[in-house]
Parts: C-alpha cells; sequence; structure tokens
C-alpha cells in the first residue's frame, strides 16, 4: 500500500486508530475521530476511502462515499460472491487477493485504478 503514496496529486490519511505510523507519509487523523460522529465527520470529507474489511469501510460505504475495498482470499460472508461489487453497498468496489499471503495483485489494480481515476477527473 505504501506505493500509492508515490503518486502525485494525492494526499493520504491514515484512518488507523491503534497503532502508530512508522515510516509513512500518510497524515494520521486518528485524534479527530474519537466517536463514531467524529469518524463519520472525517469520512465525509474525503475523496475516496481505500481500506481493508473494516468497521470504518462499513461506515463510509454506508454514507456512501466511494470505498475500495481489499478483501482476502477467505472473505468475510458480505464480500463472499465473486466479483468486484457487493449487493450491500453500491459504493463499494472489491480487490480481492487471488492468493494466499499475496497482496501484489490487489495492490497494483488500486495503483492503476487511482491512476486512473487522477487522469480521469474533471
Amino acid at each position: 500500500m505504501l506505493d500509492l503514496a508515490d503518486i502525485p496529486g494525492v494526499t493520504f490519511y491514515s484512518l488507523q486508530r491503534d497503532h502508530d505510523l512508522f515510516d509513512v507519509s500518510f497524515t494520521d487523523l486518528r485524534h479527530k475521530m474519537k466517536t463514531w460522529e467524529d469518524t463519520a465527520r472525517v469520512l465525509a470529507g474525503l475523496d475516496l476511502v481505500i481500506t481493508s474489511d473494516t468497521s470504518v469501510a462499513h461506515c463510509s460505504a454506508a454514507l456512501g462515499i466511494e470505498t475500495w475495498i481489499i478483501v482476502p482470499i477467505l472473505p468475510y460472508y458480505p464480500w463472499a460472491l465473486p466479483g468486484n461489487c457487493t449487493s450491500w453497498y453500491d459504493s463499494v468496489k472489491l480487490y480481492r487477493q487471488s492468493t494466499y499471503g499475496n497482496w501484489d495483485a490487489p495492490f497494483e489494480q488500486i495503483k492503476k485504478d487511482l491512476q486512473d481515476k487522477i487522469n480521469n477527473a474533471p
């Protein structure tokens, strides 16, 4: 995921609450998220949320924010159906791990899609 930070024109924010960021060029927002209301307010200010399957993913998606979720090879049941969409949220795109322990392919696709999104922005 750290390779994404090299994409010009993008600012990354960390919503990780329980761990310190080391050697990462993301802006840490955890101190702004003390309640779910705070978290929703932070999410509402973002153009896109890229996350693993966490409560933040569900909150972001429920708010209708474009949310890209990285899904392991053995997914949680909302992401169990094949494909990159889910019937749970219209704003979600799934990036699936295809080989256990290997996250290269999902992150390569995310990087490509993010670059395409930037290039096609108005």
